[in-house]
């Protein structure tokens, strides 16, 4: 921050001496009276009222503004023969200004320059002009020896700088005076930019001596203008203010205009094409407002603090291009006094920003309202000099580069200022920051140690069951991890609750909440030091035994937990009795990973709960293979559903009295890749329990009516055959199950009454309403329905005449204990129950398994009307069936005989 100060009063104390260098650089003495009067070198006076300058005792710096006379030629068609003639010699006027100014002029004008040499001796001096954007500048010298004949030299904008008479960055001329001479010389400019005419006459070495000193002094400006360039292009890199950006941009531009107006540009890097210099006169200060008006929306604010005056300033920015545009397709000279109209606007508007923010209180617009006056009043004034209103004088003139200057210091002083605002900011946001935290500092340490508080329950929560306390699945994995890899023995009991979940869905959740509470306490009471106990979730809790010798202590201790849990609970005004099955296992080196070995032991306890629960089971490899393989055989199963590696094998159903084939049933095979086919006792069970039951139930009852349709249609002795399809509980359960069976019914076209669905008998122990209600609809579409293996089952007698049943179909164990000859008569009670108390209930039966004559002709004899089995024919694919058809709707199979 320090160094920031340094650096800006360092770029002030440079303003102010430029400020000074150029004051004591003034060629000008005491102002002169408007009379025409002529310079006279030398000693002898002649109507001179002005006091006469000796060349060798007062050598001088002359301004010539108020010796020159001036003709206006506004057609360009004068001759120096005719200018020098006496008739144009009274038309010469003087000028009303001490420097010679005529504003934005499209005429010619010839200045006459009267000089007197009554010495002996012949000098040569220099007359120069400090107005460099002059386009044509010719000086007309007479031939002392020849009159009437006149010596050319030009310079000017437009001539080139390397022919000049002097190689002068500005119009100089070399002015051969002869000894006792008097003569008048001419010099005609023309331009078009306004036209200042400060001229001086000197001799060489006081030329060369000006031109040093002002040359000094230029270069002093631009010491200080690539200096705040540098200076604030490492501020914009350290501190990545757009700010800064701006205000590099504005300096080049600044730098530019310098060049040009100083004619260092003419004299060094355009000297043959002069298009560049008007160029740059014009369109960089047009950018470097542009520019400028961006840098004070973002340094004022105006988009949030003034909007209304920030729209203004985007229309000055808008002017600003369409000004640019403007020089390339509008003559110059208008369009440079419009641009510089516009530019004196445009710094009277930003000036006028400028008081407005600091009359609200916005102390960093102080720097830039001095900025902006002081811009404001030098181009005011120049402009005024060069609209001809005021006397274009050295410190007119010069008055934009001190604006220009001073703009950029001021500029540099506001950016400082913002960055200090902005570290005050920050250094009280610091103190408000370190008072909050001396407030929370108290509040921190009681934050900390409810934090540890929490973090400690938490910790115990993570590894600890809520409901019973005891630890939980998180800490047993990562208790069973830590025996893993340090290879201790260790073994586990899993343990789950027998029935449980009837007494949560009986008795209520909180009452079963309550019974695992009593029970974790139970168990927690036969635990020894090297003993835990842990709940992985609803009802199943774990022992982890560690330092375990035997698999004895593993069943001694399960044999404890039997007894713990096997004594009554009582909860309230209920008595309660549960067991649990146990699954056994002792880690071994083949376990890698804590899920390993519960996975095992659950396994076990599945055992134990399949055998009958309320025991221990020890794992059985062997019993993980059978988990695997039926695993394996369950995503096979998905997989073989998603082909449809399934198809149709139909069994014939013949009348044992007719001998004729009266239906089929359709049984399901599975045409496995491997080439096998699998039977429906392999899969069904696991298809049932997945219930992919659904979508294979669905498609063989789909698939069984669309070909039963097929043989209607193809064999018309045929058209009575009926078809058995089996139904299984899960679809019977089903909401929309007579809705399906509609749905199949209508896309295949088969009547209902073609069809026979087969219930098995254990269907209907938890018969219910709903159940009965589907059953009877189906009844009403004409479907029959059948009770498979009927006698197995645990159904009541006394609800079967309830049932819209048509069918008994007797089991294949009732019919293999038929034998040949009367010794078999004693095993046909059974079978004389079913069949007559079907025809008691207006039913029909069904005798499956048949594989012999004589078990065809006694189940005919006792009166049972159909019959199936490997007697008549195994089942067969469709195809087969199809031929088999063909031959029995042509002769009735022989297999009964009667009488």
């Amino acid at each position: 921050m320090k160094l920031r100060f340094y650096l800006q009063s360092f770029l002030l104390f440079l303003t102010i001496l430029l400020f000074w260098g150029i004051s004591v650089s003034q060629p000008f003495g005491s102002p002169q009276t408007t009379t025409p009067q002529s310079i006279i070198i030398g000693n002898n006076v002649t109507s001179i009222t002005k006091p006469i300058i000796s060349v060798t005792d007062r050598p001088e710096i002359y301004p010539l503004g108020t010796y020159l006379e001036f003709l206006e030629d506004p057609d360009k068609n004068l001759t120096i023969t005719e200018i020098s003639s006496p008739a144009f010699s009274q038309k010469f006027v003087p000028s009303k200004w001490q420097t010679p100014t005529f504003g934005f002029t499209t005429s010619t004008y010839w200045v006459k320059l009267p000089l007197v040499n009554d010495t002996n001796k012949s000098v040569e001096w220099v007359l120069f002009l400090e107005h460099q954007l002059i386009d044509h500048v010719e000086l007309y010298l007479p031939d002392p020896q020849l009159p009437q004949v006149w010596t050319v030299k030009k310079t000017g904008l437009l001539y080139p700088f390397i022919t000049r008479d002097i190689l002068d960055r500005l119009p100089a001329f070399r002015i051969p005076i002869p000894a006792y001479s008097k003569q008048n010389i001419y010099l005609r400019l023309e331009t078009t930019t306004s036209l200042i005419v400060n001229a001086f006459i000197s001799n060489p070495m006081l030329f060369w001596k000006h031109r040093s000193n002002a040359n000094f002094w230029i270069g002093i400006s631009y010491g200080i203008i690539i200096f705040a360039i540098l200076y604030n292009f490492f501020l914009l890199i350290s501190l990545r203010d757009i700010g800064y950006l701006y205000y590099v941009i504005i300096a080049l531009g600044i730098t530019i205009c310098f060049i040009v107006i100083d004619g260092v540009g003419m004299q060094y890097l355009w000297q043959k094409t002069a298009y560049w210099n008007k160029s740059a006169l014009f369109l960089f200060p047009l950018l470097t407002v542009f520019i400028f008006l961006q840098w004070t929306a973002d340094f004022l604010q105006t988009r949030q603090l003034l909007p209304r005056w920030h729209r203004c300033l985007q229309l000055y920015q808008i002017a600003t291009i369409f000004l640019s545009l403007g020089f390339f397709y509008f003559p110059y000279r208008p369009i440079a006094i419009l641009g510089s109209s516009f530019l004196l606007a445009t710094t009277g508007f930003t000036t006028l920003l400028g008081i407005i923010t600091y009359r609200r209180g916005y102390y960093l617009a102080r720097y830039y309202l001095l900025s902006c006056l002081s811009l404001f009043v030098s181009s005011f004034l120049r402009q005024l000099a060069l609209l001809g209103f005021i006397p274009g004088s050295l410190w007119i003139m010069e008055s934009p580069r001190i604006g220009l200057i001073a703009l950029m210091v001021f500029l540099s002083l506001a950016l400082g200022d913002r960055i200090n605002l902005f570290k005050a900011e920050k250094l009280q946001e610091q103190k408000l920051a370190l008072q909050e935290k001396d407030e929370l500092n108290a509040d921190l340490k009681l934050i900390q140690e409810q934090l540890l508080k929490r973090e400690r329950k938490l910790e115990y929560d993570a590894y600890h069951d809520i409901l019973t306390g005891l630890p939980n699945r998180a800490w047993l994995m990562q208790r069973l991890q830590y025996l893993i890899q340090n290879q201790l023995s260790y073994g586990v009991l899993f343990t789950d609750l027998d029935q449980f979940k009837t007494i949560n869905d009986t008795l209520g959740h909180p009452v079963g909440d309550r019974l695992l509470k009593y029970a974790s306490l139970r168990l927690q009471s036969i635990l020894n030091p090297q003993t835990n106990v842990a709940r992985l979730g609803g009802d199943e809790f774990v022992f982890l035994l560690e330092d375990i010798t035997s698999m004895e202590e593993a069943t001694k201790l399960a044999d404890l937990v039997q007894m713990q849990l096997q004594l009554p609970f009582k909860l309230g005004n209920y008595e309660l009795f549960i067991s649990a099955s146990i699954g056994i296992n002792l880690g071994n080196q083949d376990y890698q990973k804590p899920e390993e070995i519960l996975r095992d032991a659950d396994l076990a306890m599945y055992q134990a709960k399949r055998k009958g629960r309320g025991r221990y089971e020890i794992f059985d490899p062997l019993v993980r293979h059978s988990a695997m393989k039926r695993l394996d055989l369950e995503r096979e199963l998905r997989q073989a559903i998603h082909r449809q590696e399934f198809c149709l094998y139909y069994q014939p159903i013949v009348c044992l009295k007719t001998q004729q084939i009266r239906g089929v049933e359709a049984l399901v095979r599975w045409q496995h890749p491997s080439g096998k086919i699998i039977s429906p006792s392999q899969f069904i069970l696991i298809a049932e329990e997945t219930g992919l039951i659904n979508s294979l139930g669905w498609w063989i009852l789909e698939e069984s009516c669309r070909q039963m349709k097929q043989w209607h249609q193809e064999f018309s002795d045929g058209s009575s055959l009926f078809i058995n399809v089996n139904i299984s509980p899960v679809q019977l359960k089903q909401q929309d199950l007579v809705k399906n069976i509609k749905l199949i019914l209508h896309k295949t076209g088969l009547l209902g009454c073609y069809l026979k669905l087969e219930i098995t008998e254990s269907c209907f122990l938890e018969n219910t309403d709903a159940q009965l209600e589907a059953l009877n609809q189906l009844r009403e579409l004409g479907i029959n329905l059948c009770i498979d293996d009927f006698g197995t089952g645990y159904s009541s007698l006394n609800r079967l005449h309830t049932l819209p049943i048509n069918t008994l179909k007797i089991d294949q164990s009732f019919v293999n204990r038929l034998t040949a000859g009367n010794n078999g008569d004693g095993n046909t009670e059974i079978i004389e129950m079913i069949v007559a108390l079907a025809h008691s209930l207006d039913m029909n039966t069904v005798a499956e398994g048949i594989e012999f004559e004589f078990q065809a002709e006694k189940l005919a004899y006792l009166g049972c009307q159909f019959g199936q089995g490997y007697l008549f024919s195994r089942p067969l694919d469709k195809q087969s069936l199809t031929q088999l058809l063909k031959v029995t709707f042509q002769q009735p199979i022989n297999i009964v005989t009667n009488g």
